[in-house]
């Protein structure tokens, strides 16, 4: 699911896709395709609308995408992660 098959990165989609599936209750069975569509898009709208994050510093994503300037992170990179980047963009630049 990522551009540089990097693991954590794949980790973050899957948290986001729980977060939608059981915050926003799209756990349950739906009729149609169509209404099913629906609720995802409208989950995703909530979601980046309605729900501030802390990682945000307690904005929406969508008012923290609009901010001007730079966003304090609220997260932490760890090393495993950053040396696994590393070995990605040494792999990138070898070949």
């Amino acid at each position: 699911m990522t551009e540089q098959g990097d693991p954590y990165e794949n980790a973050l989609a899957e948290r986001v896709n729980r977060t939608i599936k059981e915050d926003m209750l799209l756990n349950r069975g739906f009729v149609t395709y169509a209404a099913a569509e629906e609720g995802v898009q409208r989950a995703i709208e909530n979601y980046n609308q309605l729900r501030p994050h802390r990682s945000c510093d307690y904005y929406t994503p969508d008012q923290a995408h609009r901010m001007q300037g730079e966003l304090i992170k609220k997260w932490r990179v760890t090393k495993r992660r950053q040396a696994a980047k590393m070995r990605s963009i040494d792999s990138m630049s070898a070949a």
